[in-house]
This record gives C-alpha cells, sequence and structure tokens, in this order.
C-alpha cells in the first residue's frame, strides 16, 4: 500500500494533525483494499466468497444450501462449464473441478464410463458429482462409475495378517477384495 506521508515535505509528516487524519484514512483504506481482494478472489471458482457462492447459485439455479462450500463452488464451476455441446471433454472437465476427481472418461459399448484414478480415493461429495455429470450428459446415455484402487471401507473388513501376505499392488488393484 502506497503510504501517502512520504509524499509529504518533512515538516507536514510530523504534524500531530495530518498524523490523526492519516491514521482514520488507514483503516478505511485497508477496508477498501479489502473488499478490492476480495472481488479479485470472487473472479475464480476456487476462491468463491459465501455472498458470491449463494449469487451464483441464484444465476444458476441452483439449491445447493445442505452441501459444504466447496462442494457448492465445485457444483457452480461444474454448471458454468456445462454451457455447450456434452462431450468427453466436457465430461472431463466437470470431473476434474472436484477435489479428488481426477479420472479419464471415456464411450464404451453405448456408455459413459468415468474411471476414477485419483490416489485419495472417491472424490469429494461424489453424490453431486454424479448430479452434475447427470445434467450434463446425454440423457439416453447411461453413467457408469468406475474405481481403480480398493477405499478403507473395502479393505477394512480384513485383519492386519490377512492384508500382510499381500503386496501393496495386490491390495491396490485387487478386485471383489
Amino acid at each position: 500500500m502506497l503510504d501517502e506521508r512520504s509524499l509529504l515535505p518533512g515538516v507536514y509528516r510530523s504534524d500531530p494533525w495530518l498524523k490523526e487524519l492519516f491514521q482514520s484514512s488507514d483503516i478505511v483504506h485497508q477496508s477498501l483494499l479489502d473488499e478490492i481482494f476480495q472481488l479479485y478472489k470472487d473472479l475464480f471458482f476456487d476462491t468463491l466468497s459465501k455472498g458470491q457462492v449463494a449469487v451464483e447459485e441464484r444465476i444458476c439455479g441452483l439449491d445447493n444450501s445442505v452441501f459444504d462450500l466447496d462442494t457448492r463452488r465445485a457444483l457452480i464451476e461444474a454448471r458454468w462449464k456445462t454451457t455447450g455441446t456434452c462431450g468427453v471433454e466436457l465430461l472431463q472437465t466437470i470431473c476434474d473441478s472436484w477435489e479428488n476427481g481426477r479420472c479419464s472418461v471415456s464411450f464404451v459399448d453405448g456408455a459413459i464410463v468415468l474411471n476414477f484414478t485419483a490416489e485419495r480415493g472417491v472424490p469429494n461429495n461424489l453424490s453431486a458429482l454424479a448430479t452434475a455429470i447427470e445434467a450434463a450428459k446425454p440423457a439416453h446415455l447411461p453413467a457408469q462409475f468406475k474405481f481403480e484402487y480398493n477405499t478403507h471401507d473395502v479393505i477394512g473388513k480384513y485383519t492386519h495378517a490377512q492384508l500382510a501376505a499381500m503386496t501393496h499392488e495386490q491390495i491396490h488393484s485387487k478386485e471383489g477384495l
């Protein structure tokens, strides 16, 4: 922030009245800078404020108040990106909007296959992602969600001794574990 006091002659810088005036204006300046910075952050989906999320939800016709702030931001981003023709690239973009949403999207045997490959598992709020995919994809095509790993929910049923008998790769890739 520019300190206007440095632009004044030395005699004025030590004046008590001007010191008080500058201290009073510093509060207003800081408030304005905070608002400008938030406006800048509101230009990006991942840093939208709660107030701007509510505005964007109204614009997009969404009612996502039951979700946490990050999921609401992802749904807004997905909605803005779904304008236009639906294709594999569009569905890939929607998935990439979610945390842990890294996947490969393909069209196999008349179905859209979303194969999630993120190390951390299932995307945050998978039901919201599924809703966004349903809104974007052609209605006559089914969407299949596949995961290339076994989650803690799956392997948590086994004892340490049972899992110790397998390699990490076997646990990671074994289907029906």
